[in-house]
């Protein structure tokens, strides 16, 4: 039941995925992604209520995604693993949520062309 209302919020979020996330930069309180349109999305961690990963066959690649469910924010915000900043994001996770599996990049990647819907933080579960 959980993995299909997931995969729901998914399908739905990733129907118009552009212009997207082109660029993020990221600070102490959380990051800020410009997309290709010209928009600026800020994310303050606080307000982060559940983070997600998953990959999407792109037929001959797969890509990796992050998507971020906010406080009071209808949808998901999903960051490709090209975009330019995703190493620095990455980084600035491990240090804002601690607890985060290290590995959740390599458990993402493989098997190759699998979903692998993963939920690396939910706030709405925590004591």
């Amino acid at each position: 039941m959980l993995k299909t209302r997931l995969r729901n919020l998914f399908v739905r979020g990733r129907r118009n995925l552009e212009p997207g996330i082109v660029r993020v930069r990221t600070s102490n309180e959380g990051f800020e992604g410009l997309t290709g349109d010209g928009k600026v999305e800020t994310v303050n961690w606080s307000e982060v209520q559940k983070i997600f990963t998953y990959k999407v066959d792109c037929f001959t690649y797969d890509m990796i995604w992050l998507a971020f469910e906010l406080r009071g924010h209808e949808g998901a915000i999903h960051i490709r693993e090209e975009t330019e900043g995703f190493q620095d994001l990455m980084s600035a996770l491990a240090k804002a949520f601690p607890d985060l599996n290290p590995e959740w990049y390599l458990d993402v990647m493989q098997p190759a062309f699998d979903e692998r819907l993963t939920v690396l933080f939910d706030r709405t579960t925590e004591a």
